[in-house]
């Protein structure tokens, strides 16, 4: 047997080679971990990086579109409003002459009442009967009316054109 004495030290060597050998084996482990893990972040880098690039191609593309869109829009709107301004002057200009040539059959048609009127009297005047004076009378209302109605009708059919287009 072993002198007691021994025993211990050489269970102290023991332990401490066991330690040791535990001690490189965990820094052999840590190593190995932290070069994985390293690796594992650079591919991990490069596939974002990888990615990002993809997204920002794909994003500015759309960003073209997008400006392209908003030119056409813009253009398209501009285009609009020029013709909608050549249309609204063309009608006003159409409307003065309109309003230049019913003026100018309204007094007309006033001068020809006028002459109506004169000739009622003249008729009158010779008694040729209360009948012919009326049936006179209700033949000038009637064409009046009609002249006038048919101005006013279209009148307004013009207007409701105008209405339509503009904005």
């Amino acid at each position: 047997m072993q002198n007691d004495d021994e025993c211990p030290k050489n269970f102290q060597q023991l332990c401490k080679v066991s330690f040791e050998s535990i001690e490189k084996e965990i820094l052999h482990t840590r190593e190995f971990l932290e070069s994985r893990v390293s690796s594992f972040n650079e591919k991990i880098e490069e596939h974002l990086a990888h990615h990002r690039q993809i997204f920002e191609e794909k994003f500015s593309a759309i960003e073209m579109r997008f400006n392209e869109r908003d030119i056409r829009f813009r253009q398209l709107n501009e285009d609009n409003i020029t013709a909608i301004n050549s249309t609204i002057s063309f009608l006003k200009s159409a409307n003065e002459k309109l309003e230049t040539t019913f003026s100018k059959q309204i007094d007309s048609l006033s001068t020809k009442a006028d002459t109506l009127a004169n000739r009622i009297v003249e008729l009158e005047g010779q008694r040729h009967g209360s009948s012919t004076t009326i049936g006179w009378s209700i033949a000038i209302a009637s064409v009046i009316i009609g002249i006038v109605s048919a101005l006013g009708s279209f009148i307004h059919s013009l207007f409701d054109k105008l209405g339509k287009i503009s904005p």
